[in-house]
C-alpha cells in the first residue's frame, strides 16, 4: 500500500475550503455516524434473540412411549408473522392419528411461534403411525398477536428415517388472507406459486443477506447481526500476560529400507526456535529438516517454443506417450461410467423384516458380500438368530422373484428386523442358501447386527464361500459372535475389499 504523508494529510484538513475535499469528508464521517447507530440497535436485538433460544419440547402423546418422531415447524420473516394464541396440531396417519395436540398455550415461559423461528417438537408415542397423510394446525386467535405466517411443518421418524413436508405458505389470521385460522394439509401439497415465492425470499433475505439481515434477520439465522471478538479487560494485577508463536517442524532421517524419509528414532528438540532446528536421533545417520518446497513456475513462452522443435528436441515421443495415455483414460472413463450406471441399479433403502406382527423393538443388521468375480448369489437366503431371551429360525432374506438381486457382488446390503421384544445377547447365527439359481455361489465377509434401542453391536465373521463347488462345500454356515477365522480367509477378504472399495484405479 501506498505509505501515508500524514505532513500532508494534516495541511489539507487546514485548507478543506479551499480544495473542495470537505463534502468527502462529510460523507465519510456521516457514513461511519449511520454505522455505529445501527451497531448499538443490532447488538441490543442480538440480545433479545438468544432470550428465544431454547431446547425442543417433549411432548408425550402416551404414557411410557418408545417410539419417537421429529418434528419441525417454521415461521415466517416477515413483521407480525409470530402468534401469541394457543397452537394446536392433529395428525392423520394410516395405523393412528392423534387429534389437538397442544404446542403453546398462554402461561408459557416462553414464546414458541416467534417471528423467522425454526421450532423442534419430540413426539413420543407407543407405536409407529403409519404413513403420515394429513395434518390440521389451528389456533384460537386469542393474545395481543394471533395472526401467524407459517411456512413449512416437516415431520420426521427417527426410527425409520421417513419424512413427510407439509407445505402451508400462508396465514393463519382473522384478518388475512382468507380469514381462516385453521388448515388441514397433506403431504407434500402444493401450494400457490406467489405463497411460495414470499416465503422463501423473506427466509433467504433475513437468513442469508448480510446487510438486510441486519435489519430484518430472525432469531434462527445463520450469524448475529455483529460479529464480534470478545477481548477481556487485562487486570495487571490478576494477569499475565504471554506472547506465543507457533512452528511447524520436524527431523527426518533417509531410510535406505523404506526408501523414504522417515522421523523414527528422532525428535526435534525444545532448544529449537524458528532460526534454528536442534535434532535429537538415537541412530547415526543423514538427517535433516523437513521445509516447504515452492513449485516451479510454468514458462509458456517456453512451452510453445519447445512445441515448435519437437522433431529437434526429440520429445516427441514423450509428447505421443502422453497423448496415449489421456485416450487410454477416457476409454476407460466410458466403461467405467457404464459400470456406476449398473451399479445405480443396485442401490436401495434396507428391508424391514417383520418377525413379529406391530413390533416396536428394532435391530439393524448389515450383510457383507465379497468382491471376488462370483460371489453374488441367486439361490434363496434365510438366516437363523440365537440369543439369550429368544430366537428366530429360517428368517427369509432373498427368494425368487424379488425385484432386485440383494446380494450382488461387492454389496452392504442392509436389513432391519423388527420383534416384539429383545433378544439378548446375540450368540450365534445360522446362514444358509439353497443352492438354486444360474449362479448359487456365494461369498460371505461378515453379518453386523445393532441393537437400535442399546447400540450394542455383534459381529459374526465368516470370510468363507457358501458353495458346493469351492472350500468344503458347504452351503450353511452357524458362526458366533467374534469367532475367529483363518488368517488366510481374513486376508483375501480384506485385500479384495480394500482393493476394490479404496483403491481409485
Amino acid at each position: 500500500p501506498n505509505p501515508i504523508d500524514f505532513d500532508k494529510v494534516f495541511t489539507e484538513f487546514a485548507r478543506l475550503s479551499e480544495s473542495g475535499n470537505i463534502s468527502v469528508l462529510v460523507t465519510i464521517a456521516f457514513a461511519f455516524l449511520i454505522y455505529f447507530v445501527a451497531l448499538i440497535f443490532a447488538r441490543r436485538a442480538d440480545k433479545r434473540d438468544q432470550s428465544k433460544i431454547f431446547p425442543p419440547p417433549q411432548i408425550n402423546l402416551v404414557e411410557e412411549g418408545t417410539y419417537y418422531y421429529d418434528m419441525v415447524i417454521s415461521t415466517g420473516v416477515w413483521r407480525d408473522s409470530a402468534t401469541t394464541a394457543n397452537v394446536t396440531i392433529s395428525i392423520k396417519g394410516d395405523n393412528n392419528e392423534h387429534d389437538l395436540i397442544t404446542l403453546q398455550k398462554h402461561g408459557d415461559l416462553q414464546e414458541v411461534f416467534s417471528r423467522g423461528s425454526v421450532n423442534c417438537f419430540f413426539l413420543v408415542t407407543n407405536e409407529s403411525l403409519g404413513s403420515l397423510n394429513e395434518i390440521t394446525l389451528e389456533h384460537d386467535n386469542s393474545g395481543e398477536s394471533p395472526s401467524w405466517f407459517v411456512e413449512t411443518v416437516v415431520i420426521r421418524d427417527r426410527q425409520t428415517e421417513e419424512r413427510w413436508v407439509f407445505p402451508i405458505n400462508r396465514w393463519l389470521a382473522l384478518e388475512k388472507d382468507d380469514g381462516q385460522i385453521e388448515i388441514s394439509v397433506k403431504s407434500k401439497a402444493a401450494t400457490s406459486f406467489s405463497a411460495e415465492v414470499r416465503s422463501r425470499f423473506g427466509r433467504k433475505i433475513a437468513d442469508s443477506h448480510l446487510w438486510m439481515s441486519v435489519f430484518g434477520k430472525a432469531c434462527s439465522s445463520t450469524f448475529t447481526r455483529i460479529l464480534q471478538t470478545i477481548v477481556p479487560q487485562y487486570n495487571p494485577q490478576t494477569d499475565v500476560n504471554y506472547t506465543f508463536t507457533i512452528t511447524q517442524s520436524s527431523c527426518l532421517y533417509w531410510s535406505e529400507d523404506e526408501e523414504k524419509w522417515t522421523s523414527d528414532g528422532c525428535k526435534v528438540d525444545v532448544g529449537s526456535n524458528t532460526t534454528h532446528l536442534k535434532c535429537l536421533c538415537n541412530h547415526l545417520t543423514s538427517f535433516g529438516g523437513n521445509f516447504i518446497q515452492a513449485p516451479n513456475p510454468i514458462d509458456f513462452d517456453k512451452v510453445f517454443t519447445e512445441f515448435a522443435r519437437l522433431s529437434e528436441s526429440g520429445n516427441i515421443s514423450v509428447l505421443v506417450t502422453i497423448a496415449c495415455a489421456f485416450l487410454i483414460y477416457f476409454v476407460a472413463l466410458i466403461f467405467a461410467r457404464r459400470a456406476d450406471k449398473r451399479d445405480e441399479s443396485k442401490i436401495f433403502s434396507p428391508l424391514q423384516i417383520n418377525l413379529a406382527e406391530e413390533g416396536t423393538y428394532y435391530y439393524d443388521m448389515v450383510i457383507s458380500t465379497g468382491v471376488w468375480k462370483d460371489s453374488a448369489t441367486t439361490a434363496n437366503v434365510t438366516m437363523s438368530i440365537k440369543g439369550d431371551n429368544d430366537e428366530h429360525d429360517l428368517i427369509t432374506l432373498q427368494k425368487h422373484g424379488d425385484l432386485q438381486e440383494i446380494f450382488g457382488r461387492g454389496s452392504i446390503n442392509g436389513f432391519v428386523l423388527v420383534t416384539n421384544d429383545s433378544l439378548g445377547n446375540l450368540n450365534e447365527i445360522t446362514l444358509e442358501q439353497d443352492n438354486s439359481g444360474e449362479n448359487p455361489s456365494w461369498f460371505v465377509e461378515t453379518v453386523v447386527i445393532r441393537d437400535r434401542q442399546t447400540e450394542e453391536r455383534w459381529v459374526f465373521p465368516i470370510n468363507r464361500w457358501l458353495a458346493l463347488e469351492k472350500d468344503d462345500g458347504q452351503i450353511e454356515i452357524s458362526v458366533k459372535s467374534k469367532a475367529a477365522t483363518s488368517f488366510s480367509a481374513e486376508v483375501r477378504s480384506r485385500f479384495g475389499r480394500k482393493i476394490a472399495d479404496s483403491h481409485l484405479w
